[in-house]
């Protein structure tokens, strides 16, 4: 399983709450080289390849890629909070 355990927010955005601020994301589990991706090519992997990335926060969903007219991300399940589980993991 291929899961994101940390999120790296764009400049000037740290405590946002905005999943199309988001910059990196860390994997980690079944890769040939874990660490960090760009939103844009993780969206790519989702969509192109149809992989399955996981959030690592129970209930661990999956992420779905995200295309709007000026932007590729990824976003998740959102919790009971009503809060994507993505903007939940630790930051760096």
């Amino acid at each position: 399983m291929i899961k994101v355990t940390k999120i790296r927010m764009k400049q000037y955005s740290t405590n946002s709450m905005k999943l199309e601020e988001i910059k990196d994301l860390k994997l980690e589990g079944n890769l040939d080289n874990p660490g960090w991706f760009s939103k844009e090519s993780i969206h790519d992997y989702i969509k192109n390849n149809n992989g399955v990335v996981n959030v690592n926060i129970y209930p661990y969903p999956k992420l779905v890629a995200v295309t709007t007219a000026t932007d590729r991300y990824v976003k998740s399940t959102p919790n009971r909070y009503g809060f994507d589980n993505l903007l939940e993991l630790p930051r760096e």
